[in-house]
């Protein structure tokens, strides 16, 4: 396997956890609340489109 998808889906878990992390603080106010869902679905997002990439770039090498 490359290391390019390994490092992906390391990034892709780090982003995980960090939407994880942000969902479950709790927040002062109502921006407070907005903020913070808007950051975990970017960091989602984020985890979403580095798995999809990781696992297609893994695809294309393992016929080598």
């Amino acid at each position: 396997m490359n290391r390019a998808p390994l490092i992906m889906y390391t990034v892709a878990g780090a982003a995980a956890a960090g939407g994880i992390f942000v969902l479950t603080r709790r927040a002062a106010s109502e921006g407070a609340v907005y903020a913070r869902r808007i950051g975990a679905t970017m960091l989602f997002a984020l985890t979403a489109i580095l798995t999809v990439f990781a696992t297609a770039m893994a695809s294309w090498s393992a016929g080598q």
